[in-house]
């Protein structure tokens, strides 16, 4: 009888997965929902719902789902990345930071390909975190480009909210990126604006030394090899699985002779919290 249960659970997962690869999350919440009834133990059903549920912008619960995850599986990075993902649309960005560095020492951990991800996750729960800085620092001091700034931010969340009612798949990301990047440019060009009268906000460009020479990301987690070269720890790793050698030197490298560079990482977080960019 209990295996039976544990068959029919797997099913509806399943039914549920090929949902969400269509995109019709509500009914892949439906499935997970009926997996959890016949095998409320089981933390994949949790973490698939909480990712569905996150699509439908349904973040609090989102965490609810990642939360009875990790009370069955402790060490579950997915439970700890969605429910990171979910705080920091809800402006929970010490919760979101917290969370998202656990999933990534997990996903290490675990060898998971994910972890690259998670660490791109990690700068932008950072940048949000500048970002919030920022504008109360504007509020003080340019009250005006605050203002400015925050119709620009509703109209840009109205667009966006219109696209997602009439548009899906590859249109729906295509539309949305163009909106993104539009409204990032106007942005860029008010912040211009400002800046030349108020000396406090002047933008630098990431020193080349702070940055992983294969994701060109700011590092997060940066290591240096045997050959003194550094690199982010999550695609350092991703190299090695098909190829064991240095990607600058040539030299034969393993996993276990990767050093943290702690001096990096401290640089690198003082620069996004210093200046916002990655």
């Amino acid at each position: 009888m209990e295996i039976n249960r544990k068959n029919e659970a797997e099913k509806h997962k399943f039914y549920g997965n090929e949902m969400y690869k269509r995109e019709e999350y509500e009914g892949a919440v439906e499935e997970y929902t009926k997996a959890i009834r016949l095998d409320p133990d089981n933390p994949i059903y949790y973490t698939n719902r909480a990712l569905a549920l996150n699509k439908l912008k349904k973040y609090v619960d989102t965490i609810a789902d990642c939360d009875s995850a990790l009370e069955k599986d402790e060490k579950s990075f997915k439970a700890y990345y969605y429910k990171g993902l979910a705080q920091s649309e809800l402006d929970r960005l010490s919760g979101a930071g917290t969370n998202l560095q656990k999933a990534y020492e997990l996903a290490i951990d675990q060898g998971s390909a994910s972890a690259a991800i998670i660490c791109r996750e990690i700068l932008n729960v950072r940048k949000k975190k500048w970002e919030q800085k920022e504008r109360e620092r504007q509020k003080e001091s340019a009250p005006l480009l605050a203002e400015v700034r925050e119709i620009l931010e509703k109209k840009h969340h109205g667009e966006l909210r219109a696209a997602e009612e009439t548009l899906t798949g590859e249109e729906l990301q295509d539309e949305k990126e163009y909106l993104t990047n539009s409204f990032n440019q106007k942005i860029e060009e008010l912040e211009t604006i400002f800046a030349r009268a108020d000396k406090k906000y002047e933008p630098k460009e990431i020193p080349d030394y702070l940055l992983d020479p294969i994701s060109f990301n700011l590092f997060v987690d940066p290591v240096i090899t045997k050959s003194g070269n550094t690199f982010e720890r999550s695609w350092i790793l991703q190299h090695l699985k098909t190829n064991a050698t240095d990607p600058f030197s040539r030299v034969p490298l393993t996993k276990e002779e990767l050093i943290p560079n702690n001096q990096l990482r401290t640089a690198a977080e003082q620069f996004i919290a210093r200046e916002g960019e990655y």
